[in-house]
């Protein structure tokens, strides 16, 4: 009767062989169970790759399996910028997903091209997918490449900046903002800028980031002819609206190609207390307006 802790041992050679037969997420299977067989594969083996297009390199990014990436990537035969049915690379997955120390891994490489697109994320970048999602260590290690592209941009021109700005993160936008190739003002195909954009959301802090820049025009408008204060008074997003309100560069009453005010969106939606910003700003500019009549009258006749 055999022994049920008896192992059946082959050959390492044997086990190559089988490997090589195996789809991408099989051999992740393979390698985890025996790690040591990972240093022993081949480019007949890492260069597999499955229905999506993924190579045991890709699967091991999204999993973040340090210990085996590095193994790989001691080996030179690796191929690291492959490409899956989406054009991602592990370097875009790895990013995408904010694993810190795989990118890490990966940048270490002077192979590993950082600046490749992709079709899953709308042809970003590897550093546009990581600012999008607010992933500032990995936006800092990418940054930390002297050949990346920091201010890259898609099919219709949404910056690195500008995906930072959308979603709100304050950090990322920050270290974009520091660099001197990464246009702080761009447009995108619709004149958006990374401030409209914010004050679309309502990103109290990005936006005080921006308009702190003199170098961003705070009342731009877009290919509606809408300002960052229409969006933000349209969306009822009062913090934003107090930023950008009693700025003597901002035109509050400037009409878009709906012949709407930013008083008017405020209206139309119901924001009173964003209502409320607009009466105060009237008010003030009129006791102000009052103020400099009467000390101008007084210098006149006294």
């Amino acid at each position: 009767m055999k022994n049920p802790d008896d192992h059946i041992y082959l050959p390492m050679e044997l086990i190559l062989l089988v490997a090589e037969n195996l789809d991408p997420q099989d051999q992740l299977s393979f390698v985890r169970a025996i790690p040591e067989l990972t240093q022993l594969l081949t480019i007949r083996h890492t260069a597999i790759h499955d229905r999506d297009g993924n190579t045991l390199l890709h699967l091991l990014a999204v999993k973040a399996e340090c210990r085996l990436i590095k193994i790989l990537l001691a080996r030179h035969s690796t191929r690291v910028n492959t490409k899956n049915k989406n054009r991602q690379t592990p370097l875009s997955l790895a990013a995408s997903c904010g694993h810190e120390t795989v990118v890490r891994l990966l940048v270490e490489r002077d192979d590993v091209e950082v600046n490749l697109d992709n079709l899953w994320d709308g042809k970003l970048t590897p550093l546009a997918c990581a600012a999008m999602c607010g992933y500032k260590g990995v936006v800092k290690l990418l940054l930390g490449r002297d050949d990346i592209e920091a201010d890259s941009s898609n099919d219709i021109h949404f910056r690195t900046l500008y995906l930072a700005a959308e979603g709100g993160h304050e950090s990322v936008v920050k270290l974009l903002m520091e660099r001197d190739d990464v246009k702080v003002d761009s447009k995108d195909d619709f004149s958006s800028t990374p401030l409209s954009n914010a004050a679309y959301y309502g990103h109290e802090a990005v936006v005080k980031l921006l308009v702190e820049r003199d170098d961003v025009e705070a009342d731009s408008k877009d290919s509606l002819s809408e300002t960052p204060l229409s969006h933000a008074a349209e969306g009822g997003h009062e913090e934003v609206v107090k930023l950008l309100v009693g700025r003597d560069d901002v035109k509050a009453d400037s009409k878009d190609n709906y012949g709407q005010t930013p008083l008017s969106w405020a209206t139309d939606r119901r924001h009173k207390a964003v209502v409320r910003l607009f009466d105060e700003r009237d008010q003030k500019r009129s006791s102000d307006g009052i103020f400099q009549h009467i000390s101008s009258f007084h210098s006149q006749h006294f």
